[in-house]
């Protein structure tokens, strides 16, 4: 089986503490191939950490979406984020993996008829 090559939104506490070395120990499944954060800082130095090529690493998620070298996306952003965060890389046609919840509140959810959402 070959790895599935993730792209990371949010390099926060989540991240180091809770994401990475759960996909670490999982190492043969998984690569981080391109992160972003917006802290300029965080993103660089994750980037470094792990290896990854300066063009794989930003705080702009946007560039990221169609990248062909990335199979899928690991979103730890903040919950007020999320939504949006979550339903553009949907649109773009990427897996997701998301553990926090979609939005603050119901209300700033909405049903979308151009992005179907299949829950695992």
């Amino acid at each position: 089986m070959r790895q599935i090559r993730l792209g990371v939104m949010g390099t926060g506490l989540a991240f180091e503490r809770l994401h990475l070395p759960a996909l670490q120990e999982l190492k043969d499944q998984f690569r981080v191939v391109a992160v972003c954060d917006v802290d300029r800082f965080k993103a660089a130095a994750w980037g470094h950490k792990l290896a990854i090529p300066d063009d794989h690493v930003s705080t702009d998620y946007h560039p990221m979406l169609y990248l062909s070298d990335i199979d899928a996306f690991d979103i730890i952003v903040p919950i007020q984020a999320n939504y949006q965060v979550t339903r553009e890389v949907a649109t773009a046609g990427k897996p997701i993996m998301c553990e926090k919840p979609l939005a603050p509140n119901p209300e700033e959810v909405s049903v979308d008829e151009q992005v179907t959402y299949t829950l695992v």
